[in-house]
């Protein structure tokens, strides 16, 4: 977990010091959480549309950017949910008896045991000209306002993509969109790695912020490192930000 001594060169302080640690048996969902599915979970009743057309960036509501979220939007049904929140996402995956995955379950998922630097390989998205392994930040990006991004592939796909839509870029475990498409929420708190935590490491026992993982549509290349992690407010509601569910 974390990022390996030979990977330390392109390593962010926050993914240091890499370590072995140990995981009970655990499943993870193939593919993000869609529009679909999660409409589904408001229909039962059991989750809130509160916000889900709203972006809402260190505590202040986006009206701006609402075209970045999907729910709602005619067309948009199998893209990942986003605009959504920690706790609605950790509501959703109780509805359906499952819960959000820790972080060294994701990394798991994502790496495997040979602690690759992409769910793929070692190999860069942006080495593919069509970007066929990941949606990220591309050309395309240009289309929605963004300046910065990688000027040498084209994904088509200016904001998310239909989840899955990417089968190149699956993990070792067959998990898709690990890399790109939406950050997502896991159930840690956010902080630095506790060294002695090696078996069933559970992150911080409180803390503000809590973890995503995994990179989004709008990050570059670099990004979309499989130990690449970053912290947000629980009540954030990105258009780059979605989850999906674990279980034992």
């Amino acid at each position: 977990m974390g990022c390996g001594p030979e990977q330390r060169a392109s390593c962010e302080d926050e993914e240091w010091p890499g370590r072995m640690v140990y995981l009970q048996a655990f499943s993870i969902e193939r593919a993000e959480v869609s529009v679909a599915q999660y409409a589904a979970c408001v229909a039962a009743g059991a989750c809130s549309a509160r916000g889900l057309s709203l972006p809402r960036h260190f505590a202040e509501d986006r009206a701006d950017v609402m075209d970045q979220c999907n729910w709602a939007q005619p067309g948009r049904e199998m893209h990942p949910v986003n605009c959504i929140s920690w706790p609605q996402a950790r509501s959703y995956c109780r509805f359906l008896s499952r819960r959000l995955p820790s972080e060294a379950e994701w990394e798991r998922a994502a790496r495997g045991i040979d602690g690759r630097l992409f769910p793929w390989g070692a190999e860069p998205a942006t080495r593919d000209p069509a970007c066929a392994r990941a949606n990220l930040g591309d050309r395309q990006l240009l289309r929605a306002g963004f300046e910065r991004h990688e000027p040498s592939c084209d994904d088509g796909h200016v904001m998310t993509a239909p989840v899955g839509s990417f089968p190149r870029g699956a993990s070792p475990c067959g998990a898709l969109d690990m890399a790109g498409n939406v950050w997502e929420w896991v159930e840690d708190f956010y902080g630095p790695y506790e060294i002695a935590g090696f078996v069933q490491p559970a992150g911080p026992a409180a803390g503000e912020y809590r973890t995503c993982r995994g990179g989004s549509w709008v990050s570059l290349s670099s990004g979309l490192r499989a130990c690449n992690r970053t912290g947000n407010l629980p009540d954030e509601r990105d258009g780059a930000l979605g989850f999906r569910c674990a279980g034992y």
